[in-house]
């Protein structure tokens, strides 16, 4: 296959998985937005709360993405059972691995009060935590059920899900955080519905999780039709070679967001015109990822069907192919960042003094994004071998002895404030990006042996 042709495939590969996490981002805006209505501090409590529930939720989600060479793989050396199999290790792996990451999240949110959070936030963040925790098993499920799907080239369920789960979260997080007021607004008769506060917003989360795990199993199901049965029992040996390079894959992602919680901080410190025009900033370079990390699993696909097929020259291909393909959309959403700044801004903001600090921001998130979807893409890459160590490697160097220290330096020395911030960052993007890239370009020039054998 040519490269063209390949990065045809990559494309309609990536496309669908792009926009279910595009879905994901909705999700997370109408809950900042119906949730914003109750109030700034109830706004801060959700704030907070998401923050604990995602540091321990992309930790597993990474361990249980371990199954995801594992699959491709099998799929590559034409042995479909053998990934059907994985994939039902992986659901065992989510269960296990969702007991810890709850309680993890647990012991985190109790300690806000301890750190300084005002009383009432902390209260809050708690009761919306709690109210959410039962969301971390079917996150983890859903991620091993979209893996297998994914590798199978069965992505319209993803979509499919997202579309269900945004068409059911906004009336049931409405109803669920206001009770019978929200149906008096929209002339419906009260019915004796509790308003559950920022907790409904927790509960509607949980369901929408549900619901999710719901469409994209029977997915799964119906993809196995006619196959023989795998076996579903645990087995010690395969859980244990989805950690070795699961691993590596929730440190690195839970590495990733400390940057970002750290430099999000730092905003703070320097002041609310900073922390404003860092959201705004990272609000579309948020949005433009999504398109990146898709190709970032797609690569991970087609890389790990060609390790398994033992086909070298077509690993080469699928991985550079990814990183041409991720690399042209950013440089496009880079293009827009820099000729049309403020008009982007405004959709997020009629503040004149947050557009105008914004604007420098959005100028370096040009820069920021292009490295940022190398990096992701170039993971993906590696995945697909099996290779997962690197990045996260990779990532701590990057970002703690690399874009931190630049970030600080640029920041409080030179006095350059948020831009050196974000400056920092794109440093720490921009030497991950690279080095990820030169190690994929360089195990790719070998065959690689699939990670079963």
């Amino acid at each position: 296959m040519g490269m063209t042709k390949e990065m045809g495939a990559v494309t309609r590969l990536a496309a669908p998985i792009a926009a279910a996490h595009l879905g994901q981002v909705l999700l997370g805006f109408v809950d900042t937005a119906v949730i914003g209505r109750l109030g700034e501090t109830e706004l801060a409590a959700v704030g907070l709360g998401n923050a604990v529930f995602f540091a321990a939720s992309i930790t597993g989600a990474g361990c249980v993405l371990g199954i995801d060479p594992l699959i491709s793989q099998a799929i590559g050396s034409g042995q479909p059972g053998r990934a059907r199999g994985t994939m039902w290790q992986g659901i065992w792996l989510a269960v296990l691995i969702a007991i810890p990451s709850m309680l993890a999240a647990a012991f985190g949110i109790f300690g806000l009060e301890a750190m300084g959070i005002a009383p009432e936030t902390a209260r809050l963040a708690e009761r919306y935590l709690l109210s959410r925790l039962g969301a971390m098993a079917p996150y983890f499920l859903v991620t091993a059920v979209v893996t297998y799907l994914q590798s199978s080239d069965r992505t319209r369920p993803l979509v499919i899900s997202a579309v269900v789960a945004n068409v059911v979260n906004a009336p049931l997080d409405v109803a669920m955080v206001f009770g019978d007021e929200a149906l008096g607004w929209v002339g419906l008769p009260a019915l004796g519905l509790p308003a559950f506060g920022v907790a409904g917003a927790g509960i509607t989360s949980t369901f929408v999780t549900v619901v999710q795990l719901a469409i994209v199993g029977f997915a799964a199901r119906a993809a196995g039709a006619g196959q023989p049965p795998p076996d579903r029992r645990p087995r010690l040996a395969a859980l244990r070679e989805a950690l070795v390079v699961g691993i590596p894959v929730g440190l690195q992602r839970l590495a990733e967001m400390g940057v970002f919680s750290a430099t999000a901080l730092l905003m703070g410190r320097i002041g609310t015109l900073a922390a404003a025009s860092h959201q705004i900033a990272l609000s579309f370079a948020a949005a433009t990822f999504m398109v990146p990390l898709g190709i970032s699993s797609a690569a991970a696909v087609r890389v790990g069907r060609a390790v398994g097929a033992g086909d070298q020259p077509g690993t080469r291909q699928a991985g550079f192919a990814s990183l041409v393909a991720g690399t042209l959309f950013m440089a496009g959403g880079a293009l827009l960042f820099v000729l049309i700044p403020r008009p982007l801004i405004a959709i997020l903001t009629n503040d004149p003094e947050v557009l105008e600090a914004a604007v420098p921001l959005m100028r370096v998130a040009a820069i920021f994004q292009i490295s940022d979807g190398l990096q992701v893409v170039a993971a993906g890459a590696l995945r697909g071998m099996g290779d997962t160590r690197a990045a996260l490697y990779y990532n701590l160097v990057g970002h703690y002895a690399i874009g931190m220290p630049v970030g600080l330096g640029l920041a409080f020395v030179a006095g350059q404030g948020a831009v050196g911030l974000w400056w920092g960052l794109c440093a720490g993007l921009t030497a991950v990006g690279i080095a990820l890239s030169i190690r994929f370009a360089r195990l790719s020039l070998r065959t690689v042996a699939p990670l079963a054998s």
